[in-house]
Parts: C-alpha cells; sequence; structure tokens
C-alpha cells in the first residue's frame, strides 16, 4: 500500500502542472486529496519540515516547490485547520501569488510565520548583537535553531548588517532592506 501511494504521489507531482487547480490553493485536486488523505497525522507536526511524509505511507510533500514554500512559510495557521479542505489560502497566503510585474509591500508576514516573528521579535535585542548571523548561538536564546525556512535563513545572513541595525524586529523594513518582492 505504502509504495503504491509513493508512487501515486510521484506520478502527481510529475503531471502536476498540468492539472487544474480550484479551491485548493497551489495544489492540485489529486495532491490536495492525497493531503487531505494523511492531514489528521501530519497537521501535528510543530513544524512543516518535522513532517515524516515516509511515516504517513508518501514519498515526500506533495505539491511542487512554490506549494511546499506556502505550506513551510504559513505552517501555524495551516496546521489550525481540522481538515484540509477548512483552509481558506486566499485568508492565509493571499493565494494566487501576485501576478509578476506587480509588487506589495512586503512585510514580516512575508518572511516569517507569526509564531515565528514573535520568536525573533523575543530574542531580537541579544541576537541583533552578533556581528554575523551564522555566529547566533540560537539554544542560548532559547531556539533549538534559526526561525524560517531556509531561504529565511539565508536572506537574513545575506543581509544581517543591514538588519540587526533596526532596534526591535518590528522595525525592519523588509522591501527596502532586502527588496523582497511578495510572491
Amino acid at each position: 500500500m505504502r509504495v503504491t501511494i509513493a508512487i501515486f504521489a510521484t506520478l502527481l507531482t510529475a503531471f502536476g502542472a498540468f492539472a487544474q487547480q480550484g479551491q485548493t490553493g497551489p495544489f492540485t485536486r489529486q495532491e490536495a486529496d492525497l493531503l487531505s488523505s494523511v492531514w489528521p497525522q501530519i497537521r501535528e507536526a510543530p513544524a512543516f519540515e518535522e513532517i515524516d511524509w515516509e511515516a504517513v505511507g508518501l514519498a515526500r510533500a506533495p505539491g511542487g516547490s512554490e506549494a511546499r514554500r506556502l505550506m513551510a512559510t504559513h505552517w501555524d495557521s495551516l496546521r489550525s485547520a481540522a481538515r484540509f479542505s477548512d483552509i481558506d489560502w486566499h485568508a492565509i497566503t493571499e493565494y494566487p501569488p501576485t501576478r509578476r510585474g506587480q509588487q506589495d509591500r512586503a512585510s514580516v508576514s512575508d518572511v516569517f510565520t507569526a509564531q515565528e516573528a514573535e520568536q525573533m521579535s523575543k530574542v531580537w535585542p541579544e541576537i541583533r548583537q552578533a556581528a554575523a548571523f551564522e555566529e547566533i548561538d540560537w539554544q542560548s536564546v532559547g531556539l533549538p535553531r534559526a526561525p524560517g525556512d531556509r531561504e529565511t535563513r539565508r536572506v537574513m545572513a545575506a543581509h544581517w548588517d543591514t538588519l540587526r541595525r533596526a532596534a526591535e524586529f518590528s522595525d525592519i523594513d523588509w522591501e527596502a532592506t532586502i527588496e523582497y518582492r511578495a510572491r
């Protein structure tokens, strides 16, 4: 059964670009059906990156890279839905993404989940003293690792000298600092 589901998930991913998207946010109907079937188990994970896809019978997370990025970025909000089909993609992520050429003002919610932003705000006075983002000892400030996904951490590291000048984490102007374009 697991092998069948894994093969099915792989095929869906490969052909997902050709499927119509309905009320399933960034996922094809088939991908949304797969996620619905495992939702009770995966929504218990504290972070999207911590989901054990093989344990729920899937080879990897369904969806394309943008869909997985949206899930990781908004995991705290998404996992509060009792059923996958209850997710209001437009309210949570303003899906569909802004069309190319249009630009919205970037904010902290484009970069961090609400929980991650709260964590960063609490530790900001301490961590902003670090000369480099890579030098931050996250455990010493009470966090197991740096908040945010891989891309967020990359951006923070690349722009650390500018970002750490903000007296408060909430003072960071993401748009001006990193020229972040909301997607």
